[in-house]
Parts: structure tokens; C-alpha cells; sequence
């Protein structure tokens, strides 16, 4: 990187797509260039270091500690039987649901959202995934037994692999990060920052953002007092 920042820099520096960039740039959500009449563009990287910090912050919301279930980009990606690149590729295209919090940088989904989504897109059979049983909401998608057994051994096979399996993505595991724990023990965020050398190793990281099982980071406080 040089001493000004291009489109490129703020995607690496993001990890989002091009096409948010220029969204975000026409909507007037992004800082403006240094000069607007020249291209590339290019931006001051402190300014977009501190745009980034703010614009990221303001859209999570109050830290869940009830248990909410989170699928990130691999998750969806093993859900439908695709490469994660695909996944970036339905985002960019912002064909998507917007993602309903971040972990640092990185979004995350709902997963009974990402299931209605699937289940509504045009010209793909829905009836070949797997779905969520009845009131498993948020939990690992269960294969349709009636549909598994009208296809071929090899396709069922292939089905069962589209779905996340507890442990693998975020599944049936309660993930928490930073934000979750801090409002579990009424701490700051930065706070709890400063303990990482104290805490046990992240179960996995989504993005660049350790994250723990739930009942890791409860054993560890229990252990700490």
C-alpha cells in the first residue's frame, strides 16, 4: 500500500467487495476522496481507518447472550452446497439478505433467514436442499427423509455435505466473541480485549475475530471467580 488508499485498500482493509465500496461511495455513507474530479480515487488511510472503526460499531447490535446461533459466509457456503466465493459473489451482486450483526469486520446471519432466502430463489429447487425441522429455529438443518430417500444414494450423500455440521461452521455451537462476553461480566469491550492472553484459545475465528463456544468462555469465568 502506498501513503493513500484506492478502492482496492479499503476492500482489503474492509474484507467486503468492490461493488460495497462504490455503494457505500454513492450513497455518501464512505468518505469523500481527497479529490473527487480525479481517478482512482484515493483517501487518507487514517481517515478510513477511523470511518471503518465507527461505521462497523454502529451496526452491531446489543451484544446477544441468550444463545443466538450465527452463520458466517462458510456456514451459508456449506448450507447450500457451494465455495465460500460464491457466497461473496450473491453478496456483492447484494442479492443477500444484509447480514444481521458483525463480528469485528466480518458478517454474520441469522440462519432461519438464510433458509427462508434459499427457499425463495428463483429457479432453484428448494425441494433438493435440506431444511430446518419444525422448531428447531437457528438450529442445524435436518434432511427431509422423504426427499433424501426419492434420490440416489450419491445425492443424498452430496445433500448431507451441504449442511453444517455442529462444530464445523457455527451450527448448533453458541459462538461468542469480545462483545458477548464483556456484556456477560457488565465490562467494556476493551476491556475484555486486554484479558486475551488470560483467555482459553478461540474454538475459531470468523474473519480476523476470535470466538469462543459459549460454554468455554462460562467454564473459564467460573474458573477465574
Amino acid at each position: 500500500m502506498g501513503t493513500k488508499w484506492r478502492v482496492k485498500d479499503i476492500v482489503e482493509y474492509t474484507g467486503t467487495s468492490e461493488s460495497s465500496v462504490y455503494r457505500w461511495l454513492r450513497n455518501k455513507e464512505l468518505p469523500a476522496p481527497i479529490d473527487s474530479s480525479t481517478r482512482p480515487y484515493e483517501w487518507e488511510p487514517r481517515v478510513i481507518r477511523k470511518w471503518a472503526a465507527e461505521w462497523f460499531r454502529a451496526r452491531q447490535p446489543d451484544p446477544d447472550v441468550t444463545g443466538q446461533v450465527w452463520w458466517d459466509a462458510e456456514d451459508i457456503a456449506r448450507y447450500l452446497g457451494v465455495e465460500p466465493v460464491s457466497v461473496q459473489r450473491y453478496r456483492s451482486r447484494r442479492e443477500l439478505p444484509e447480514p444481521a450483526r458483525y463480528f469485528g469486520r466480518f458478517p454474520v446471519w441469522e440462519p432461519k433467514v438464510i433458509v427462508e432466502w434459499d427457499k425463495q430463489r428463483p429457479g432453484h429447487s428448494y425441494k433438493a436442499r435440506s431444511v430446518p425441522a419444525d422448531g428447531q429455529d437457528g438450529k442445524r438443518p435436518a434432511a427431509r427423509k422423504a426427499v433424501k430417500a426419492a434420490r440416489p444414494k450419491k445425492a443424498a450423500k452430496a445433500a448431507d455435505a451441504a449442511v453444517p455440521a455442529a462444530g464445523a461452521g457455527s451450527g448448533e455451537v453458541v459462538w461468542w466473541g469480545y462483545a458477548e462476553i464483556a456484556a456477560y461480566l457488565g465490562k467494556s469491550e476493551d476491556a475484555m480485549r486486554h484479558q486475551k492472553h488470560k483467555m482459553p484459545k478461540p474454538g475459531r475465528h470468523i474473519g480476523r475475530s476470535p470466538v469462543w463456544p459459549r460454554e468455554v468462555l462460562l467454564a473459564w469465568v467460573k474458573q477465574e471467580g
